[in-house]
């Protein structure tokens, strides 16, 4: 029986049909979680099919571990975690393999593999028990696909895979149309000390805006590091002080004749 429902699901992923559910990202850091929702869909999603992009030449660094699914929906662990281009099955139908979502990259329309700017998804649902929503072993309506991390500030955009139908549902006669969004991911560049005007580069004016933002605290001529402008601690003692303008300003004098330096 096991046997004929992984079949199943493995076809499903084939099936020109799609389902109303949204698609979503959004991001903390550089991690990026990928979601789906069918909270209005009355016809629960079976599998997923999508081709996921960044731009500006970011990449795919890793899937987060943990992060997805893996083997069957249960009532105690939910979710689409059947791989159908990388799962391996031996000629009794026990899974020797349980494979990944990222589509094998040698598969018909693979838009690329963890470390490159686009990867194609493949996840499917396998469980035992009545079919829909609220059923005991079916994947929840909404939740989280996979989790990965990227190397720098990108956009993130999600789209169907068109030869493996984008989602398809647990009935493949109800069509109607999904939607696919996207996710911006903003990394923080690291924090260059001492560059304070914010310009890329170590120079005078750096001392100069320092030692105004010291004089502005007259007469302590002090003030916590978590007072913006960050960058200022060179001491790194958690207080801004004239300490910390002796620092900046013997770090230019290294640098004589030129007296200025360019952050890292």
């Amino acid at each position: 029986m096991k046997k004929m429902i992984l079949l199943l699901a493995v076809l499903l992923i084939a099936s020109p049909a799609w389902a109303t559910v949204a698609i979503d990202c959004t991001t903390d850091g550089n991690e990026v979680t990928v979601t789906y929702d069918a909270d209005n869909e009355p016809n629960l999603p079976r599998a997923f099919a999508l081709n996921i992009s960044l731009s500006d030449g970011a990449i795919i660094e890793t899937l987060v571990p943990g992060s997805f699914k893996i083997g069957e929906s249960t009532s105690g662990s939910k979710g689409f975690g059947i791989f159908p281009g990388s799962i391996e099955i031996d000629n009794e139908g026990v899974v020797t393999d349980d494979g990944g979502p990222v589509a094998p990259s040698d598969d018909p329309c693979t838009v690329g593999q963890v470390g490159d700017s686009a990867i194609t998804v493949e996840m499917a649902s396998l469980y035992v028990g009545p079919q829909g929503k609220g059923q005991a072993n079916a994947p929840d309506s909404n939740g989280v696909l996979l989790k990965f991390t990227v190397d720098k500030s990108t956009t993130v955009t999600i789209a169907k895979n068109a030869r493996r139908g984008g989602v398809v549902k647990e009935n493949p006669d109800e069509n109607a149309n999904d939607t696919y969004s996207g996710c911006t991911v903003t990394i923080a560049p690291p924090l260059c000390m001492g560059d304070m005007d914010n310009n890329g580069w170590i120079t005078t004016n750096d001392v100069q805006v320092l030692m105004g933002l010291l004089i502005a605290t007259a007469p302590n001529y002090y003030y916590q590091d978590s007072t913006p402008p960050s960058g200022a601690d060179m001491d790194n003692n958690g207080w801004i002080t004239t300490n910390d303008v002796q620092v900046l300003m013997g770090n230019l004098i290294a640098t004589s004749p030129n007296y200025y330096y360019q952050c890292p």
